[in-house]
């Protein structure tokens, strides 16, 4: 599960917290499961369209959080797409399923956040 709030994310007893960086970053392939994100895409969702923000810190931000995803023992994977960008995986249809869980909760908490 990930809850994008605290940056939480967690399988079974494994659990770790992300960044705000590798949370936004995971909040927008979670959000576009599957589809092929090229890289001036994630840097202008995660890090924003005025940000000097060199390339080498969306390789460093994939990195890490490839590392976080393993350390929950998470089957989703972060695939290079080279000359493109990345692509989230689900390797099983339960996790696939489950990604579609994770967004109806980021939908819900962001819904709760707007109309506050």
């Amino acid at each position: 599960a990930f809850d994008p709030e605290c940056g939480r994310l967690t399988k079974g007893a494994k659990e770790c917290t992300l960044s705000g960086r590798e949370s936004a970053l995971l909040e927008v392939f979670l959000r576009n499961p599957g589809q092929v994100l090229p890289r001036n895409l994630l840097l202008s969702r995660v890090w924003g369209m005025e940000s000097d923000v060199e390339e080498g810190n969306l390789d460093n931000y994939i990195h890490f959080l490839r590392r976080r995803l393993k350390s929950v023992e998470s089957t989703l994977v972060l695939k290079t797409i080279r000359g493109i960008g990345y692509q989230l995986e689900a390797v099983s249809k339960q996790h696939s399923r489950f990604i579609s869980v994770i967004l109806s909760q980021i939908d819900r908490k962001s819904t709760r956040l707007n109309s506050s």
